[in-house]
């Protein structure tokens, strides 16, 4: 009689990265925060998604513990309600968010 491992299959973390959105004062379109309030320092890889316009955009950001990044027109990427926002890292759960 052969002996059966079975996978468990435990859930990742939620991601520790909290995104937040506003429109800027004086400038074209929406800022995008991304705050990674866990307590270590994370790079994260953070997909840009224009559904209405068929375009993406995937950067990599590192974000200290306790701190955080801003992503705007200034970046080459002006911010749209509808679009998408999905940071990925190994450690944690992908998280999604569309702005509105």
């Amino acid at each position: 009689m052969g002996l059966m491992l079975l996978a468990s299959c435990v859930a990742q973390p939620a991601m520790p990265v909290r995104v937040e959105y506003d429109l800027t004062p004086r400038t074209e379109g929406i800022k995008v925060r991304l705050h990674n309030h866990g307590h270590r320092s994370l790079w994260v890889t953070v997909e840009f998604i224009n559904h209405e316009r068929g375009l993406s955009r995937t950067v990599k950001l590192f974000l200290p513990a306790g701190a955080g990044h801003e992503v705007g027109w200034y970046d080459g990427w002006k911010f749209e309600p509808g679009e998408c926002v999905r940071i990925k890292h190994g450690d944690f759960q992908d998280k999604h968010v569309c702005l509105e």
